[in-house]
């Protein structure tokens, strides 16, 4: 976990990066078609899904800004990570985001920056919830083949090709935000100008749930 402060401390408006390794039970890296998911718990109970974006083999990032949360606390990570070569497992991380200690104000002022911020973050946890929640309703219905009728051929045909739309977005999304050489500004502008993109991606995802019955 990194925090922008000495000792490791949040507090509320940081932002905190956490770097990811999953490896297998020899100690290996594991890279080969893994899909990590990351929750976070919050104070009040709620939850919020967030990417996991490739760094390197077997190591992965994911962020949480805390000043568009507003809340201290104790919160905890939840990763789940899921690979056809390996078994499926979990981990949890807890910490605590301490109130925001008295800082003078500061002479610039960013409040478009700041509304961009929150409205990708918004989108980009939407899209992902549903992401996720496809997934899992996908793995679900794989387990109870026998028990469900076969899809109809054009119907499934449908769910591939938004699988892959899907994971298109997010390909195209975690190359170019994995560029070492950009700022949190810039990847806030990157996902901001993906917004439309993101958009039509979550409507067309919500229309196939609805034909599927979900």
């Amino acid at each position: 976990m990194s925090t922008p402060r000495e000792g490791g401390k949040v507090y509320l408006g940081d932002r905190v990066y956490f770097l990811i390794h999953v490896a297998s039970i020899g100690g290996e890296d594991a890279h080969e078609n893994l899909t990590i998911f990351a929750v976070f718990n919050l104070p009040n109970g709620t939850s919020i899904p967030m990417w996991c974006f490739h760094y390197k083999d077997g190591y992965y990032t994911t962020m949480l800004f805390t000043e568009l949360i507003g809340q201290s606390g104790n919160y905890t990570l939840i990763l789940w990570a899921d690979s056809p070569s390996h078994t499926s497992t979990f981990a949890t991380i807890t910490f605590t985001v301490l109130p925001s200690p008295p800082e003078s104000p500061s002479i610039f002022h960013y409040p478009s920056a700041t509304q961009d911020i929150l409205l990708g973050f918004l989108a980009t946890s939407s899209v992902l919830a549903l992401v996720v929640g496809a997934y899992f309703v996908r793995r679900r219905r794989f387990q109870r083949k026998a028990f469900i009728p076969e899809l109809d051929q054009e119907l499934a045909y449908h769910m591939r090709t938004m699988i892959n739309e899907v994971r298109a977005v997010f390909k195209e999304l975690e190359i170019m935000l994995s560029d070492e050489s950009l700022d949190d500004f810039e990847r806030i502008r990157i996902i901001h100008e993906k917004l439309p993109r993101l958009k039509r991606t979550l409507t067309k995802l919500k229309m196939l749930a609805e034909i599927i019955g979900e």
